[in-house]
């Protein structure tokens, strides 16, 4: 299941747009995570706020940047507001509105995504540095989509594995300063009934 993110107006969109490059392009990944694999990352990616609020914390070299956001039937997933600070009174306010208009009216008129990551990779400074999270991403990515699909949380799995939870949350974590083993992957896989498979692809240098 793939679920829709759009922004809660075109101010909320430029205000992410606005982050510092590093921020945004992790942002980004974030963002792109949150469509496959659904609004509850857990730590460090999203955490729950309370009263149906919830944020993104996009970790870059600049700081960290946040972005309050709340979902609404038919999987979809609206960024209510960002800023690079501690709190927002403003983000307080758009919970409400949010609540109240629920799903009708201006659905089609929210920035989406897509039109998003479109605006935010133009910028050659952002580009540069979402590609090269695109190992790091990538790969928690498909750990993350795996235990789901399984549909084990990380404390079921730590079970299985022998493991303590939080080894399984530390391989997850785009954050961890210490590269996962090849044969820690592994196992990761195969407790869930799937093995690793290694490829390698030609770059595709643009001219």
């Amino acid at each position: 299941m793939t679920w829709k993110i759009t922004f809660y107006s075109t101010k909320v969109e430029q205000d992410t747009l606005n982050f510092p490059s590093g921020i945004l392009a992790n942002f980004l990944r974030i963002a792109e995570m949150m469509k496959d694999t659904g609004p509850s990352l857990g730590k460090p990616y999203t955490a729950p706020m309370g009263k149906g609020l919830f944020e993104i914390r996009a970790r870059g070299k600049e700081g960290i940047g946040r972005s309050l956001y709340c979902t609404i039937k038919g999987e979809e997933i609206i960024i209510l507001h960002s800023f690079v600070k501690k709190n927002s009174e403003n983000a307080k306010k758009s919970v409400r509105h949010c609540k109240k208009k629920n799903e009708r009216g201006n659905i089609m008129s929210r920035p989406t995504f897509e039109a998003f990551k479109t605006k935010a990779l133009a910028n050659s400074e952002v580009r540069k540095e979402y590609e090269a999270l695109s190992v790091i991403y990538d790969l928690r990515k498909k750990l993350i989509e795996l235990r789901k699909e399984s549909g084990l949380t990380q404390e079921e799995l730590a079970q299985l594995l022998k493991t303590k939870k939080s080894n399984i949350s530390r391989l997850e974590n785009v954050e961890s300063h210490a590269s996962p083993k090849l044969s820690t992957i592994a196992e990761y896989a195969k407790a869930m009934g799937h093995k690793v498979e290694i490829n390698f692809v030609p770059i595709e240098f643009s001219s």
